[in-house]
């Protein structure tokens, strides 16, 4: 009797796995579009057994063999490579904006807030608009020029700290990079935390705090004051929302 179960077992499951089988062959579209050469991919991993440590170079050289545009499999996702320049022409300039989007990934949903920062953002009119902000508001020559005074007050706090260590050995390498970190953070926010999410949120509570004390007379001083400035213009095509607010905020920051 067990031994009688354990066979239904085995032949229900292998029942199912057939009509899966059949019903994905059926579900597939009559004629397909015809891909570029490359080689003949294994189960599983595609041709990542074929990419080196430099995979770059590895790319090349299969190049040379299957030519300047072919078809790569990367476990189950098809890519299609093209290595030389006339190749290059077509996908970032004849066809460029059919190739302008990154592939929606949980990195992009997640830790971008759904996609809400320029670099995960669609191609479409939020990433233009976002462009346009980030070109136009953020570091045109007129919104760098007036972030001239965090620079002289980093700068004057440099000099104090060196003249401190008058006679002592110092590392000036590492002040360096401390002055860079430090003026590129006040530019960009006030403060960090550990906790994002509700670091951002107190931060643009805090900046929207002193836009309604000051009502106004309010006067961007930084980046994320401008950014929630912008957000308040009804004329933009796509709205800067909150989260988005909080998706270029928490870019600004990372690539600091």
């Amino acid at each position: 009797m067990e031994q009688y179960s354990i066979d239904s077992y085995v032949v229900a499951w292998l029942a199912i796995v057939a009509i899966f089988l059949v019903a994905r062959y059926l579900r597939r579209p009559t004629s397909k579009l015809k891909l570029p050469p490359g080689p003949k991919p294994w189960p599983i991993i595609g041709n990542l057994n074929l990419m080196g440590t430099l995979p770059h170079r590895s790319v090349r050289e299969l190049s040379k063999q299957y030519g300047p545009i072919m078809h790569l499999k990367f476990g189950s996702k098809s890519v299609v490579v093209g290595s030389s320049v006339e190749m290059a022409k077509v996908f970032l300039k004849t066809m460029g904006a059919n190739f302008a989007c990154r592939p929606k990934t949980a990195a992009g949903k997640y830790t971008a807030y759904n996609y809400s920062d320029i670099t995960w953002s669609p191609y479409g009119a939020y990433w233009r608009q976002a462009r346009k902000l980030c070109a136009v508001e953020l570091f045109g020559a007129k919104r760098l020029e007036s972030y001239k005074y965090i620079r002289v007050e980093e700068i004057k706090s440099l000099i104090k700290e060196v003249y401190k260590s008058s006679g002592e050995e110092i590392v000036l390498k590492e002040l360096l990079a401390t002055l860079s970190l430090n003026v590129i953070s006040r530019m960009r926010m006030k403060a960090v935390s550990k906790k994002f999410d509700p670091f951002l949120e107190h931060v643009l509570d805090e900046h929207d705090a002193r836009r309604r004390l000051e009502a106004e007379n309010f006067v961007p001083m930084d980046m994320v004051d401008l950014l929630l400035q912008v957000g308040d213009d009804s004329t933009l095509d796509v709205k800067l929302e909150r989260h988005r607010v909080k998706g270029f905020t928490q870019l600004l920051f990372a690539e600091s």
